[in-house]
C-alpha cells in the first residue's frame, strides 16, 4: 500500500503508528543487473548509502523515491561527474575529481 492509498483510507493508518520509521526502514533487492533498497512501500530509499548502485557504473541517493542527498552528491558517476539533488529537485551536474578521496575510479 503507497502513501495516496493510505491517505484515502485513515483507518489504515492505525497499523502505522510509527510513519516516518517505517519509511526509513530499507530493503535490500538484488536486482539485474543492480542492487536496489526500497521502504515498505516499495520507493527507492536509504538512510545510510545509495539506494540504487550499478556496479561499476553508477550510485543513487534516494529518500521515499526521490533522489536526495544533503551531505554530498545524490548521483555519483564512475568517472567523476555527480549530480546534486535534494527532494527530487536536481540543483547541479559537476565533474567532481575529489569524489571520495581523489580518485573517482575507486569510489564504485
Amino acid at each position: 500500500m503507497n502513501l495516496f492509498e493510505l491517505h484515502n483510507k485513515p483507518e489504515e493508518l492505525d497499523h502505522y503508528d510509527e510513519m516516518d520509521v517505517l519509511q526509513d526502514q530499507s530493503k535490500k533487492i538484488d536486482a539485474d543487473p543492480g542492487t536496489q533498497y526500497h521502504n515498505v512501500f516499495g520507493e527507492l530509499n536509504r538512510a545510510d548509502g545509495p539506494a540504487y548502485i550499478l556496479p561499476g557504473r553508477v550510485q543513487v541517493w534516494y529518500k521515499n523515491g526521490l533522489r536526495h542527498r544533503m551531505d554530498g552528491p545524490a548521483k555519483v558517476f564512475r568517472r567523476g561527474m555527480v549530480e546534486y539533488w535534494i527532494n527530487g529537485m536536481q540543483y547541479a551536474n559537476i565533474i567532481d575529481y575529489e569524489v571520495a578521496g581523489g580518485d573517482p575510479y575507486e569510489s564504485i
